[in-house]
């Protein structure tokens, strides 16, 4: 990598170990202005500085931490000052994924400027992003400050393209390999990573295509891989998270303390018993098995910062550069998708699951849990199969007159 700085120096009458000395404190100095380019930015409280949400969000207004303390960790661990190189989070429906990765590729073009590759499944997908950032930027003085006008005749900021001090934003969809190649990025952000092909055009995973983009800029690249899961043993997002520390959100018990992640097996709900009308959901804490009721949740969520105890907790110690977070909707704000709401849908999801239709499980599991889905009433044990066995056995390659058709489970 060529860290020199640009100077016209006459060599000239020099003797050999005096121009190793020059270039080497010329060297020093560039690799000095290199490291000092970047600032101390922690992109959560940049966030709250330059991030405004616009009306049509579910919470419109200035960008506030407090809102969803859970993003504090992850902010922090995508400001350039973290050592961390991939950052995963395999999050539930509209919770903080996309607003986590608008304030991280915002923050890296102000703070931090480099080239961003941004990847999304979809065209459409793609459209609703950039029309997002370009809203965020437009509420911003300091970001308009830096990024090209939109609609301008030389179309540097445009849908798929948009530049600002120091390089530019590409939002690019994952349908063709020609979108990946010949761009060099520092920072890269994945969207949506379960709806990605496996394959592009013969050229492998796109997630392996897209961090290749970043190779030049491997002592200080970022990336950020966000997706809620589909299918058990084949959905990319449980692979990427199980490449990291696996951190989950752990909340306090208000009655006893005990520490704990928000899981389906300790979720609780019932129905009036006149009415047959489902009226209240709880969560039992695992240690002392007292009822947390949705009232005391804005209390639970609160981290250091805000004068709580809830915190990450990592599950592995990871490859070394990978952390991974996962977050489902039993932590969504107060404001958001309520416990009981998500009952009702766990409720009816498992009625028909027993009539024999797992889609609407297979949704929450995905949508809701953040987990991937296995169907278990339609898998079968080695020791299950062979109870199945007719006890009448046929010599090899012959079958009885009456069989028409041979089939294998």
């Amino acid at each position: 990598r060529v860290l020199f700085r640009s100077r016209n120096i006459d060599l000239g009458g020099l003797k050999p170990k005096e121009v190793a000395e020059l270039i080497s404190k010329d060297a020093a100095g560039g690799l000095r202005a290199k490291v000092l380019a970047d600032p101390a930015l922690e992109i959560d409280k940049w966030a709250e500085e330059h991030i405004t949400l616009p009306p049509e969000a579910s919470k419109s207004g200035k960008y506030r931490i407090a809102e969803t303390p859970m993003a504090r960790r992850i902010l922090q661990v995508l400001s350039p000052i973290h050592a961390a190189r991939r950052v995963v989070v395999k999050g539930a429906s509209q919770m903080l994924k996309t607003q986590v990765g608008i304030n991280f590729v915002l923050a890296s073009a102000h703070r931090a400027p480099s080239n961003i590759l941004v990847l999304e499944p979809t065209d459409n997908l793609a459209k609703r992003l950039s029309a997002r950032i370009s809203k965020a930027v437009k509420d911003s003085k300091a970001l308009r400050a830096i990024f090209a006008p939109p609609r301008s005749r030389d179309r540097r900021n445009s849908t798929r393209a948009k530049e600002f001090e120091g390089g530019t934003l590409h939002i690019e969809t994952a349908g063709s390999a020609a979108n990946l190649s010949e761009l060099a990025a520092r920072y890269w952000w994945v969207d949506e990573a379960r709806e990605l092909m496996l394959d592009i055009e013969g050229q492998g995973n796109p997630l392996r295509l897209v961090e290749a983009r970043a190779t030049t800029f491997e002592h200080n690249s970022k990336g950020l891989i966000t997706s809620s899961p589909g299918e058990a043993g084949s959905d990319p997002i449980d692979a990427e998270y199980e490449r990291g520390t696996q951190e989950v959100y752990l909340v306090p018990c208000p009655h006893c303390g005990h520490h704990h992640e928000l899981v389906v097996d300790n979720f609780r709900y019932e129905r009036d018993p006149d009415t047959g009308y489902m009226d209240r959901a709880w969560f039992q804490c695992p240690e002392c098995g007292a009822d947390i009721d949705e009232r005391h949740k804005g209390d639970m969520l609160r981290d250091a910062d805000m004068g709580g105890t809830a915190h990450w907790f990592a599950r592995s110690r990871g490859d070394g550069e990978t952390v991974s977070f996962h977050v489902s909707a039993f932590y969504a704000p107060v404001w958001s998708i309520s416990w009981l709401k998500l009952a009702r849908e766990l409720s009816y999801a498992r009625a028909q699951y027993e009539k024999g239709s797992p889609t609407e499980l297979k949704s929450f599991y995905n949508t809701r849990l953040a987990l991937s889905y296995t169907d278990t009433q339609n898998q079968i044990s080695a020791e299950q199969l062979l109870k199945r066995c007719e006890e009448q056995r046929y010599a090899p390659r012959m079958l009885p007159d009456w069989a028409l058709v041979v089939t294998i489970d």
